[in-house]
């Protein structure tokens, strides 16, 4: 069995290692575009503080594809052929196959910005990118975040820690994080990030960047009002890199389209990862997830599929983050806009706060700040859907629940 994995992070590494666990003798090549290797995405902030370099954030070493004997390519893949079962690459060569995973995760929106092309607007999506930004912050005074998403407000504090005296993030929401904190948590989070020296601007976004010569100067508000800056971090969201998959003939709509064994709509054609389009076990909304954990799933399944043993692929929770800013920690399960029967709500309390939505008695979405030490017993209710008792309910809502509780309410 000859294999083609199209990606070298979370979904495609994880993939690989659980083929050549189920076929000792199969041919296995990864094709990664990046020249930097199997790098933790979500460590990168880290390289533009300084707290990291490559090799801090690195997950697989080049030791492990030559101790599963594993081809790895470093190359592009240009075009995908399923009537031909193989993938073409930039430098020419071309790949057979008899399975093809593509896993090419995602890449940043390109926001409709008339200066987006200068020297300084920078994303924050990979190696290379945070080691651009490092080293233009080293001469640098003033940047410029646009976002206030997950990759923006985590860039500001990196460049705050790198040493740059101001940093402003700038959104059109009323309140960061909105897809993921509810106003009150959202507030708790705007005064960690004020401690730490970023400023905020909500409820707008940027006309124009305009340059001194082709370096970025001066970032101009849709209002008029304008604002100096040496570095502008683009962090306007991502986009599923389903191209592939649709220029060969198969289904996408906002991420490549999977049935539940993660095979897309081509023959012998998989996909995992930040590219396709999950089934929220909460909402069962379609949309694109792009999670670390949830990528190292799919490609574990993907892999066991791939190799014949078919393994359905279940729903999972699409929204999920836990991250800490500064001296907050937060943990959001579940969609924070889902419509509830019963919320429940502690706090704010300092640093403190905690909210339970239950639908159907259900637990459908989680926010814990502060003390986030038995979250995960919360997100294994979400993800299990199952119902809870009055007993449990109270003791959830307490901040008393144990994995006793758990255990003996079964």
């Amino acid at each position: 069995m000859g294999y083609v994995i199209v990606g070298n992070s979370a979904a495609g590494i994880t993939a690989a290692g659980t083929l050549r666990r189920l076929e000792p003798d199969a041919r296995i090549t990864v094709v990664d575009s990046d020249q930097h290797g199997a790098y933790a995405r979500c460590m990168i902030p880290d390289v533009v503080a300084g707290k990291a370099d490559l090799n801090g954030i690195l997950f697989r070493s080049t030791e492990f594809y030559q101790e599963l004997n594993i081809e790895l390519a470093h190359d592009r893949v240009v075009s995908v052929h399923p009537d031909k079962h193989l993938v073409k690459l930039a430098a020419g060569k071309e790949l057979g196959y008899q399975r093809l995973l593509l896993a090419s995760g995602s890449r940043p929106v390109k926001p409709q910005v008339e200066g987006m092309n200068l020297s300084g607007v920078l994303n924050l999506r990979t190696y290379a990118d945070a080691s651009s930004l490092a080293v233009l912050a080293e001469k640098s005074r003033r940047a410029v975040v646009l976002g206030g998403g997950m990759v923006g407000l985590k860039g500001a504090l990196a460049l705050r820690k790198k040493g740059l005296p101001r940093v402003t993030i700038l959104m059109k929401s009323n309140r960061l994080l909105n897809r993921q904190l509810p106003p009150e948590a959202a507030e708790l989070l705007e005064r960690e990030l004020t401690l730490a020296g970023v400023t905020i601007i909500r409820g707008i976004n940027p006309k124009s960047i305009s340059g001194l010569g082709e370096q970025a100067h001066t970032v101009v508000f849709e209002n008029g009002r304008e604002l100096l800056a040496d570095i502008v971090l683009v962090a306007k969201g991502v986009r599923p890199n389903a191209e592939m998959i649709k220029d060969a003939g198969g289904l996408t709509d906002r991420g490549v389209r999977v049935n539940d064994y993660l095979q897309t709509s081509l023959t012998d054609v998989y996909a995992a990862g930040d590219c396709i389009e999950v089934t929220d076990a909460v909402t069962g909304r379609k949309a694109p997830a792009g999670l670390w954990p949830l990528a190292v799933e799919q490609g574990r399944y993907a892999a066991f599929n791939m190799a014949g043993q078919r393994q359905k692929y279940p729903p999972p929770v699409a929204a999920m983050n836990a991250v800490q800013f500064g001296d907050l920690a937060l943990i959001s399960v579940g969609p924070v806009d889902y419509p509830g029967d019963e919320v429940y709500t502690f706090g704010p309390r300092n640093r403190l706060y905690r909210r339970l939505v239950f639908r159907g008695g259900c637990l459908v979405s989680a926010v814990f700040t502060g003390e986030v030490e038995k979250s995960g017993l919360y997100t294994w209710l979400i993800r299990s859907g199952r119902r809870v008792t009055d007993t449990l309910r109270s003791k959830m809502v307490a901040g008393t629940l144990t994995a006793a509780d758990l255990s003996l309410s079964r």
